[in-house]
């Protein structure tokens, strides 16, 4: 039997220590190199969402794949279940909102061709945080 009053009150403390804070801070990341990229770490334990902006460089025939991927132990990501995790053929300035629900999240430059300007590069910033959405989903079979 589950005590409804002894599991409202424990809810009730985690929800009231949780900070009020909607937003993380960006992360600002510049890549300046020609294969495929994973950006550090991104910690998500907060947070349920990211934010990406992706600026690519000025050149020639500048295209790449972003891709954000999620963890639990902040090491190699997995592709996350939301359709926006993924762009193709981003040639200029992109957005995503990806619902993450990992305790990590990467964003990966992968597909990168094309000859950048001298002295130009990617520019990649990333902010968790709080969306309108579920993360963590947990399913019990009993």
């Amino acid at each position: 039997m589950i005590d409804v009053s002894s599991l409202t009150s424990q809810l009730r403390a985690v929800v009231q220590a949780q900070p009020k804070q909607l937003k993380g801070d960006v992360v600002i990341l510049r890549y300046d190199g020609s294969g495929p990229y994973v950006s550090p770490p991104i910690a998500m334990a907060r947070w349920n969402a990211l934010h990406v902006r992706v600026v690519p460089p000025s050149g020639t025939n500048i295209s790449a794949t972003v891709r954000v991927q999620g963890s639990f132990g902040g090491g190699a990501g997995a592709d996350l279940s939301d359709p926006n995790a993924v762009v193709t053929n981003v040639t200029t300035p992109t957005t995503l909102d990806v619902v993450v629900g990992t305790l990590w999240a990467t964003v990966r430059l992968e597909n990168v061709v094309g000859t950048p300007d001298p002295g130009q590069a990617w520019r990649i910033e990333a902010t968790p945080y709080v969306a309108a959405a579920q993360s963590r989903q947990v399913a019990t079979v009993l």
